[in-house]
């Protein structure tokens, strides 16, 4: 995770985001989950993922691009509980 950040995460905190947007996830906001996207001037994105859930939430549109990291099922339809991922997309 250490080699992750500091290849694909840090570079992008270096350029600088103009623009981060947070959504939570789940019916009951305190005990679901969020998905926060970091934009840079250049229309990269930095997307996570996160389940604090007890039981399954719908899984939320993933950026195109690369999966960096992820905890949990790779190719599970729904986040399930203690679901982590992190993405790394462009705009088109």
């Amino acid at each position: 995770m250490l080699k992750i950040r500091r290849e694909k995460i840090v570079p992008l905190i270096k350029r600088g985001f103009v623009s981060a947007h947070c959504r939570l996830l789940g019916e009951n906001q305190r005990k679901g989950g969020l998905d926060a996207r970091w934009r840079t001037q250049k229309g990269d994105i930095l997307q996570i993922v996160a389940s604090f859930a007890d039981h399954e939430l719908p899984m939320p549109a993933l950026v195109a691009g690369e999966s960096l990291w992820r905890l949990g099922a790779a190719d599970a339809p729904a986040l399930l509980p203690s679901d982590i991922i992190v993405r790394l997309g462009h705009e088109a």
